[in-house]
Protein backbone atom coordinates (compact mmCIF):
# COMPACT_ATOMS: atom_id res chain seq x y z
CA UNK A 1 0.00 0.00 0.00
CA UNK A 2 2.92 2.34 0.61
CA UNK A 3 5.28 1.23 -2.14
CA UNK A 4 8.82 -0.08 -1.70
CA UNK A 5 10.98 -2.84 -3.12
CA UNK A 6 12.16 -6.30 -2.16
CA UNK A 7 15.92 -6.82 -2.26
CA UNK A 8 17.34 -10.34 -2.36
CA UNK A 9 21.03 -10.75 -1.48
CA UNK A 10 22.93 -13.91 -2.29
CA UNK A 11 24.64 -15.90 0.44
CA UNK A 12 26.95 -18.88 0.40
CA UNK A 13 24.16 -21.43 -0.10
CA UNK A 14 22.80 -19.65 -3.19
CA UNK A 15 26.31 -19.54 -4.64
CA UNK A 16 26.77 -23.25 -3.91
CA UNK A 17 23.45 -24.11 -5.54
CA UNK A 18 24.32 -22.07 -8.62
CA UNK A 19 27.69 -23.82 -8.79
CA UNK A 20 26.12 -27.27 -8.61
CA UNK A 21 27.27 -28.03 -5.05
CA UNK A 22 24.48 -29.87 -3.26
CA UNK A 23 26.28 -31.53 -0.34
CA UNK A 24 24.34 -29.50 2.25
CA UNK A 25 20.96 -29.93 0.58
CA UNK A 26 18.43 -32.07 2.46
CA UNK A 27 17.28 -35.17 0.62
CA UNK A 28 13.65 -34.04 0.58
CA UNK A 29 14.55 -31.17 -1.75
CA UNK A 30 16.42 -33.48 -4.09
CA UNK A 31 13.33 -35.68 -4.02
CA UNK A 32 11.15 -32.74 -5.02
CA UNK A 33 13.35 -32.19 -8.07
CA UNK A 34 13.20 -35.85 -9.06
CA UNK A 35 9.41 -35.74 -8.98
CA UNK A 36 9.47 -33.32 -11.89
CA UNK A 37 12.11 -35.32 -13.71
CA UNK A 38 15.10 -33.12 -12.90
CA UNK A 39 18.30 -33.30 -10.91
CA UNK A 40 18.42 -30.83 -8.04
CA UNK A 41 21.23 -28.85 -9.64
CA UNK A 42 19.13 -28.34 -12.78
CA UNK A 43 16.75 -26.18 -10.77
CA UNK A 44 19.52 -23.58 -10.56
CA UNK A 45 21.17 -23.80 -13.96
CA UNK A 46 21.13 -21.00 -16.50
CA UNK A 47 18.17 -22.56 -18.30
CA UNK A 48 15.88 -22.35 -15.27
CA UNK A 49 13.78 -19.37 -14.28
CA UNK A 50 15.13 -19.49 -10.72
CA UNK A 51 18.72 -19.81 -11.90
CA UNK A 52 18.44 -16.88 -14.30
CA UNK A 53 16.80 -14.73 -11.62
CA UNK A 54 19.44 -15.50 -8.98
CA UNK A 55 22.22 -14.64 -11.42
CA UNK A 56 20.92 -11.05 -11.54
CA UNK A 57 21.19 -10.51 -7.77
CA UNK A 58 23.92 -8.90 -5.68
CA UNK A 59 26.11 -10.06 -2.80
CA UNK A 60 26.12 -6.60 -1.16
CA UNK A 61 23.70 -3.68 -1.17
CA UNK A 62 23.69 -0.24 0.41
CA UNK A 63 20.24 1.09 1.29
CA UNK A 64 20.31 4.53 2.84
CA UNK A 65 23.23 4.43 5.24
CA UNK A 66 22.97 0.68 5.88
CA UNK A 67 25.08 -2.03 4.26
CA UNK A 68 23.41 -5.42 3.82
CA UNK A 69 25.67 -8.43 3.30
CA UNK A 70 25.23 -12.12 4.09
CA UNK A 71 28.44 -12.78 6.02
CA UNK A 72 30.35 -9.57 6.64
CA UNK A 73 33.18 -7.45 5.31
CA UNK A 74 36.65 -8.74 6.03
CA UNK A 75 39.61 -6.38 6.25
CA UNK A 76 40.98 -7.93 3.07
CA UNK A 77 37.83 -7.21 1.06
CA UNK A 78 37.55 -3.70 2.49
CA UNK A 79 41.17 -3.03 1.52
CA UNK A 80 40.43 -3.87 -2.13
CA UNK A 81 39.10 -0.30 -2.46
CA UNK A 82 36.34 -1.45 -4.81
CA UNK A 83 32.90 0.13 -4.86
CA UNK A 84 29.85 -1.95 -4.00
CA UNK A 85 28.89 -1.94 -7.69
CA UNK A 86 32.36 -3.13 -8.68
CA UNK A 87 32.29 -5.92 -6.09
CA UNK A 88 28.88 -7.11 -7.26
CA UNK A 89 29.88 -7.00 -10.93
CA UNK A 90 33.12 -8.87 -10.32
CA UNK A 91 31.46 -11.53 -8.16
CA UNK A 92 28.51 -12.02 -10.55
CA UNK A 93 30.83 -13.30 -13.27
CA UNK A 94 31.55 -16.37 -11.12
CA UNK A 95 28.26 -17.14 -9.37
CA UNK A 96 28.07 -20.55 -11.04
CA UNK A 97 31.83 -21.13 -11.11
CA UNK A 98 32.96 -20.70 -7.52
CA UNK A 99 35.68 -23.37 -7.77
CA UNK A 100 37.19 -21.43 -10.68
CA UNK A 101 36.92 -18.16 -8.76
CA UNK A 102 38.71 -19.62 -5.74
CA UNK A 103 41.81 -20.29 -7.85
CA UNK A 104 41.54 -17.36 -10.28
CA UNK A 105 44.61 -15.40 -11.31
CA UNK A 106 42.90 -12.20 -10.19
CA UNK A 107 43.47 -11.74 -6.44
CA UNK A 108 40.29 -9.68 -6.15
CA UNK A 109 38.21 -12.57 -7.48
CA UNK A 110 39.92 -15.04 -5.15
CA UNK A 111 39.16 -12.84 -2.14
CA UNK A 112 35.50 -12.46 -3.10
CA UNK A 113 35.17 -16.25 -3.14
CA UNK A 114 37.52 -17.13 -0.28
CA UNK A 115 35.60 -19.32 2.20
CA UNK A 116 36.85 -17.28 5.17
CA UNK A 117 37.11 -13.77 3.72
CA UNK A 118 34.30 -13.56 1.15
CA UNK A 119 31.33 -11.25 1.88
CA UNK A 120 29.03 -14.28 1.70
CA UNK A 121 31.24 -16.61 3.81
CA UNK A 122 32.88 -14.32 6.39
CA UNK A 123 32.06 -15.22 10.02
CA UNK A 124 34.75 -13.42 11.99
CA UNK A 125 32.47 -10.68 13.31
CA UNK A 126 31.26 -13.25 15.83
CA UNK A 127 33.23 -15.48 18.14
CA UNK A 128 32.84 -19.23 18.17
CA UNK A 129 30.36 -20.22 20.88
CA UNK A 130 32.92 -21.88 23.12
CA UNK A 131 35.15 -18.80 23.09
CA UNK A 132 32.56 -16.24 24.12
CA UNK A 133 33.12 -14.14 27.18
CA UNK A 134 31.05 -11.30 28.57
CA UNK A 135 32.26 -7.80 27.92
CA UNK A 136 30.02 -5.01 29.19
CA UNK A 137 26.95 -6.78 27.86
CA UNK A 138 28.10 -6.49 24.25
CA UNK A 139 28.80 -9.34 21.89
CA UNK A 140 32.04 -10.63 22.09
CA UNK A 141 34.36 -9.45 19.54
CA UNK A 142 36.67 -11.38 17.31
CA UNK A 143 37.12 -8.69 14.67
CA UNK A 144 38.97 -5.58 15.90
CA UNK A 145 36.70 -2.55 16.13
CA UNK A 146 38.97 -0.56 13.83
CA UNK A 147 38.26 -3.11 11.06
CA UNK A 148 34.53 -2.56 11.50
CA UNK A 149 35.04 1.22 11.50
CA UNK A 150 37.17 1.00 8.37
CA UNK A 151 34.44 -0.91 6.51
CA UNK A 152 31.79 1.59 7.65
CA UNK A 153 33.93 4.44 6.39
CA UNK A 154 34.89 2.62 3.21
CA UNK A 155 31.26 2.14 2.16
CA UNK A 156 29.93 5.32 3.80
CA UNK A 157 27.41 3.57 6.05
CA UNK A 158 26.50 3.68 9.74
CA UNK A 159 25.73 -0.01 10.24
CA UNK A 160 26.36 -3.40 8.65
CA UNK A 161 23.48 -5.89 8.64
CA UNK A 162 24.44 -9.57 8.39
CA UNK A 163 22.96 -13.06 8.54
CA UNK A 164 24.91 -16.31 8.02
CA UNK A 165 26.11 -16.88 11.61
CA UNK A 166 23.75 -17.85 14.40
CA UNK A 167 24.62 -15.85 17.48
CA UNK A 168 21.39 -15.97 19.49
CA UNK A 169 17.70 -16.88 19.29
CA UNK A 170 16.96 -13.22 18.64
CA UNK A 171 18.24 -10.49 16.35
CA UNK A 172 21.25 -9.00 18.09
CA UNK A 173 23.38 -5.86 17.97
CA UNK A 174 27.17 -5.92 18.19
CA UNK A 175 30.17 -3.60 18.22
CA UNK A 176 28.21 -0.87 20.01
CA UNK A 177 25.37 -1.16 17.51
CA UNK A 178 27.55 -0.89 14.41
CA UNK A 179 26.76 -4.47 13.34
CA UNK A 180 23.35 -6.17 13.51
CA UNK A 181 22.99 -9.92 13.13
CA UNK A 182 19.67 -11.21 11.82
CA UNK A 183 20.30 -14.96 11.76
CA UNK A 184 18.45 -17.04 14.34
CA UNK A 185 17.65 -20.72 14.88
CA UNK A 186 14.86 -20.76 12.29
CA UNK A 187 14.86 -24.56 12.05
CA UNK A 188 13.96 -24.70 15.74
CA UNK A 189 11.17 -22.15 15.43
CA UNK A 190 13.28 -19.25 16.71
CA UNK A 191 12.59 -16.71 13.98
CA UNK A 192 12.66 -12.93 14.15
CA UNK A 193 12.65 -10.08 11.65
CA UNK A 194 14.48 -6.78 11.74
CA UNK A 195 12.15 -3.82 11.22
CA UNK A 196 13.57 -0.36 10.58
CA UNK A 197 11.33 2.68 10.66
CA UNK A 198 11.86 6.37 11.38
CA UNK A 199 15.50 5.65 12.26
CA UNK A 200 14.43 3.15 14.91
CA UNK A 201 15.40 -0.53 14.88
CA UNK A 202 12.94 -3.16 16.11
CA UNK A 203 12.88 -6.92 16.57
CA UNK A 204 9.65 -8.57 15.40
CA UNK A 205 8.87 -12.08 16.61
CA UNK A 206 6.68 -14.87 15.20
CA UNK A 207 3.60 -13.29 16.78
CA UNK A 208 4.24 -9.91 15.19
CA UNK A 209 5.26 -8.41 18.53
CA UNK A 210 7.70 -5.53 18.18
CA UNK A 211 10.57 -4.82 20.55
CA UNK A 212 13.04 -1.94 20.37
Amino acid sequence: LVGGKVHFILGNHEIMNLSGIDKYVQEKYKGNASRIGKRYTELYDSNSELGRWLRTKNIMERIGDLLFVHGGISKEVSDLSLSIEQINTLARNYYDRDSIAESADDEKVRLLYDTKLSPFWHRSYYLAEEKKTVRQGDTLRKTPVNVIDSALHRFNVSKIITGHTIVADTISAHYDGKVINTDTRHAKGKSEALLIGNDEFYRVNNNGEKTV
